[in-house]
């Protein structure tokens, strides 16, 4: 009874002390409840905004490679058009077959032999090339137009202007890039084929080792110290003037007709320049090696289907033990490149190439980067 009444005289003599704490206490305990709760929406609020922006990225991203697929699609048959007129085999024929010295004859399939092969092999060589370009190209592109649509429209970074000379640099790959490509494989071609006569029998195993042979020499030349993939691709006194001109031309580009102005120059020369680096980096030529061994995955199959038709015609037979005189491949190489006339016909190595996990992905870490607001 004594403690209980010691308790209540104490509570009397300093109820208002009491009455204080007791009230921050309690104001302590809801603030402390009312924070929580606007945390908690806070964490709800910014992982949905976090979502958001993660799902507009992955639209956007794939937006660009269904875009990039269809360009690359439409394009492809004037690349092909390209080298049939570069190393046009159905002349070199017509002058073998009114050919009637016999050494001269043999010397011209000598140089028949290297021109299929070349024109079998430059395709596989331009075509991962403008794939694996393209695919960098309209991914910096969409980087950039990403940060753009972050700004609400202020103070955008790119315009149709910008986008137009940038892309034009496309032009300089058909003028001059394919030309460029042909030259050394050329030459490993030769090299290649220099040691096997046109009487030899082959099969596939040989063509195989030829074919890795030709991949071997041009991954040498490729990998010299003053030989970048980006000269088949942007011609560096072309791009050298433009990034040291103060004023980008309205020449410089034939697909655009209108003069950048100073801030729009500053920004091409820096995109240029940002393409530059990604087509000489390392990640960029593994990434073609990549898709060269799928490029000639795919001749291959077209050397088996020649082999394949070889022996049925003795019935039934394993392409893979079929042996026949090199120069009797020779023409059935190219009756099977020049038969292809279905837009479909061209598209098989393309579509392959399109599909390929590491050039998507290569492609991925490029747009992820230039997403990034600082740009």
């Amino acid at each position: 009874m004594s403690f209980l009444s010691s308790t209540w005289q104490f509570v009397k003599r300093h109820k208002g002390k009491i009455f204080v704490i007791g009230g921050a206490v309690g104001g302590y305990l809801m603030l402390n409840r009312y924070l929580s709760e606007i945390e908690r929406k806070w964490e709800k609020s910014a992982s949905k905004d976090f979502v958001s922006e993660v799902r507009k990225k992955e639209t956007h991203f794939e937006s660009t490679l269904q875009t990039c697929n269809s360009t690359v699609r439409s394009l492809t048959p004037k690349i092909i058009e390209i080298l049939d007129e570069l190393l046009d085999s159905e002349a070199m024929l017509k002058r073998i077959e009114s050919e009637t010295d016999i050494k001269k004859k043999i010397s011209m399939w000598e140089e028949l032999r290297v021109n299929i092969l070349c024109r079998l092999i430059s395709e596989v060589y331009c075509l991962c090339l403008f794939v694996c370009y393209l695919r960098t190209q309209l991914t910096v592109i969409s980087g950039y137009m990403y940060v753009d649509s972050c700004r609400n429209g202020s103070n955008s970074l790119i315009n149709q202007s910008i986008q137009m000379k940038y892309m034009s640099l496309l032009t300089m790959f058909y003028q001059q890039g394919i030309k460029a490509i042909v030259a050394p494989v050329e030459e490993a071609v030769r090299v290649a084929v220099n040691d096997i006569s046109l009487k030899e029998k082959i099969n596939i195993s040989k063509i195989n080792s030829l074919f890795e042979k030709i991949k071997a020499i041009m991954s040498f030349s490729f990998s010299s110290p003053d030989s970048h993939f980006s000269r088949y691709l942007m011609d560096p006194e072309k791009i050298a003037h433009i990034m040291n001109d103060p004023n980008i031309d309205k020449d410089e580009c034939s697909s655009s007709s209108t003069t950048l102005t100073a801030k729009e120059s500053a920004i091409i020369k820096k995109m240029l320049a940002e393409t530059q680096d990604i087509l000489e980096s390392n990640d960029f030529k593994k990434v073609l090696e990549s898709s060269i061994d799928v490029g000639f995955s795919v001749v291959m199959d077209m050397i088996v289907g020649c082999f394949s038709s070889i022996g049925a015609q003795n019935g039934f037979t394993n392409p893979h033990s079929t042996e026949v005189a090199f120069a009797k491949l020779l023409p059935l190489l190219n009756k099977t490149l020049i038969n292809r006339k279905k837009p479909d016909d061209f598209l098989t190595l393309v579509n392959h190439l399109v599909c390929l996990d590491v050039l998507n992905c290569f492609a991925a870490n490029i747009y992820e980067a230039f997403c990034e607001p600082n740009q």
